[in-house]
């Protein structure tokens, strides 16, 4: 075992240079390389995770933004149709106004109308009236009149077959005239 100590110690002895170059190149690599390269693969952590992390704040305060957007916009068609509702509400008054005032016109007119009948009837009354006093006073009068006019027409016919229909109206004015002047003196007296 002794042989094998040796060895051991020999090959053991023989590797220390080995060792140290180990260790040295575990230094350098920790140096040159890891460190460089652990910060290149932090930086490129950061702006791919970063990249997404700001991406994802974007759309966040893009999400904040749009809804404040439809926000305003909800409260923009608000105040349109509030503005809208107004001018309607003093368009519906206006007309309402116009009607009442129309109405109150024609109410007016058929009134003036009414009192115009009424004022047509009354005349038309007295009117009427005075006409039936002036036929009451003349009609006997008028009577005669016809009376007379039928018997001078069938005499006239019957005593002048022949004679035209001119000489046929001399003679029954001639004849209707002394009736006429007894119905006109009675008639001076209630003419108006």
């Amino acid at each position: 075992m002794n042989v094998i100590l040796g060895q051991l110690g020999g090959l053991l002895l023989g590797s220390v240079p080995t060792i140290i170059f180990l260790v040295l190149l575990l230094v350098i690599y920790t140096y040159v390389v890891d460190k460089p390269l652990s910060k290149v693969l932090a930086e490129r952590h950061s702006r791919t995770e970063g990249a997404i992390e700001k991406a994802k704040a974007d759309i966040a305060q893009a999400e904040a933004r749009t809804a404040e957007y439809e926000q305003r916009m909800r409260e923009a068609r608000m105040t349109v149709f509030k503005n809208q509702e107004a001018h309607r509400q003093v368009a519906v008054q206006a007309r309402a106004a116009a009607v009442a005032e129309t109405r109150n016109k024609a109410q007016a007119q058929v009134e003036k109308a009414r009192a115009g009948i009424e004022q047509d009837k009354v005349t038309a009354q007295s009117g009427l009236e005075a006409e039936s006093w002036r036929l009451r006073i003349f009609a006997p009068c008028c009577n005669q009149r016809r009376k007379v006019r039928r018997e001078a027409t069938d005499a006239d016919l019957t005593l002048h077959p022949a004679s035209s229909f001119s000489s046929g109206c001399i003679v029954f004015q001639r004849r209707f005239s002394s009736l006429r002047r007894q119905c006109s003196s009675r008639g001076k007296f209630f003419r108006s």
